[in-house]
């Protein structure tokens, strides 16, 4: 797994991310319960809309290239402002996802040191990742990462 290269997004790669997000979309469908899940089902064009978003100076994806067109993963991270707190500047981590078959192979590990470089070049001191819980392989991975808990959140629909 060390001959896959990390590296920022091109539009050439929309094809892959497309379909990763998509591969995504489906792993939280399939991990959410129902009355969970449309709080994160992706809306019509809901790629689209995301990848535009995406499109803006305190934003970055970074994607795990297999070198044959494919990509095995990608990262979304944000710079964000926390004015009045000790640290002002967070980096947030908006996506990780792994394809299933290049999972526990350290890619998810090395997107995240990809990221933090890139945080911290933009004067983050610190970097936040949200997970659900009805995912404990990813709250195993990110403290494996040496991320702690911070909180819980809650959701309803009004």
């Amino acid at each position: 797994m060390s001959d896959i290269a990390i590296r920022e997004y091109i539009h050439t790669d929309i094809d892959e991310m497309r379909r990763l997000h998509q591969a995504f979309g489906d792993f939280i469908k399939d991990i959410l319960p129902p009355e969970m899940y449309k709080f994160d089902a992706p809306a019509e064009g809901g790629f689209e809309t995301w990848l535009a978003g995406t499109r803006q100076p305190d934003k970055r994806i970074l994607v795990a290239d297999l070198g044959d067109g494919r990509l095995a993963a990608y990262i979304l991270g944000t710079v964000e402002s926390e004015p009045g707190q000790q640290i002002a500047m967070w980096g947030y981590v908006d996506d990780l996802f792994v394809d299933e078959h290049h999972r526990r192979h350290g890619l998810g590990g090395r997107l995240m040191t990809e990221m933090e470089a890139w945080f911290k070049s933009r004067g983050c001191g610190a970097v936040g990742v949200d997970s659900w819980l009805a995912n404990p392989e990813a709250s195993k991975a990110y403290a494996a990462m040496g991320f702690l808990p911070d909180f819980t959140g809650f959701v309803r629909e009004l």
